[in-house]
């Protein structure tokens, strides 16, 4: 946000997206966590989920990125962002 543009729309889409985004994560989650125990394995939850969780948000992340590249707010999705002094 700055003084001119408050972005109030994406917020509440986003707060949405991200609803869906740890709704998904959790659905799959306990899907592999189903599918593994219908094989005989008797994995622990937690470590489905650790592992799963970091290749899931690994995904999410480069995916957003590079959906928002080279738009006109990408600038927006950047956090901390060091730019060149000229």
């Amino acid at each position: 946000m700055t003084w001119s543009h408050w972005f109030v729309a994406p917020a509440i889409t986003s707060f949405f997206f991200l609803l869906g985004v740890l709704t998904l994560y959790w659905f799959l989650t306990n899907r592999i966590v189903r599918l593994l125990q219908k094989f005989g394995y008797h994995p622990d939850p937690e470590a489905v989920r650790n592992i799963f969780g970091l290749l899931y948000m690994i995904v999410i992340i480069f995916g957003l990125q590079l959906s928002v590249r080279d738009s006109a707010n990408s600038w927006v999705f950047s956090n901390g962002r060091l730019q060149e002094i000229t």
